[in-house]
């Protein structure tokens, strides 16, 4: 039995319904959810209806005005065993192209997940830093970053490995003209 390919119709409709079932399962109206997330209604809108792919800050704003993360909106149920073949995982990708994240494991009900991401040069992982509950730890596979962390940054290149505290906004900043590749590891997962 093959599989057939998913389409990006089909996971933009599935994500739309998975954030209206969220909603109406928390009692919050369309507008509450997009005052709470920062965008407009018509924007939510469009995207719970499956209309319109949203940018990936939206989507993780989203989410967390509806105390999950952007992956468990889009996970079907699955087991915490399993394989993820190269390429086949769950993938968020921003608007054009500058950052993409694919998550490596097969669900986010165990006790951390695991990913890999791609940052074009000059791009950063998110427009401001960001924090989540945890422990996080990121194994540079190629290129050079920057790593704002609190008031800290750190410059971190091609097989550098960080662990840090990611309850303090973070974010990750590509420098040169390399794309920055890294398998990141998180637990509880939360992206």
């Amino acid at each position: 039995m093959s599989a057939v390919p998913d389409t990006r119709d089909a996971q933009r409709r599935r994500l739309g319904a998975a954030i209206r079932r969220r909603r109406l399962d928390n009692a919050l109206t369309l507008a509450r959810l997009a005052a709470s997330a920062g965008v407009s209604t018509s924007l939510l809108s469009q995207v719970e209806r499956g209309l319109l792919d949203p940018s990936l800050e939206t989507l993780r704003n989203v989410a967390e005005a509806l105390g999950t993360a952007p992956f468990r909106l889009l996970e079907e149920e699955g087991s915490v065993l399993g394989i993820v073949r190269r390429g086949s995982g769950r993938t968020l990708v921003d608007e054009d192209g500058g950052y993409r994240f694919e998550l490596l494991s097969p669900s986010l009900d165990g006790a951390f997940e695991i990913a890999v991401w791609e940052l074009e040069p000059g791009r950063s992982s998110a427009g401001a830093p960001r924090a989540h509950p945890g422990e996080e730890a990121n194994l540079f596979l190629q290129g050079h970053a920057r790593l704002e962390i609190g008031d800290e940054t750190i410059e971190l290149a091609a097989g550098d490995c960080i662990t840090f505290d990611p309850t303090r906004p973070h974010r990750v900043t590509a420098v040169g003209d390399e794309t920055v590749i890294c398998v990141d590891v998180i637990s509880p997962p939360s992206f």
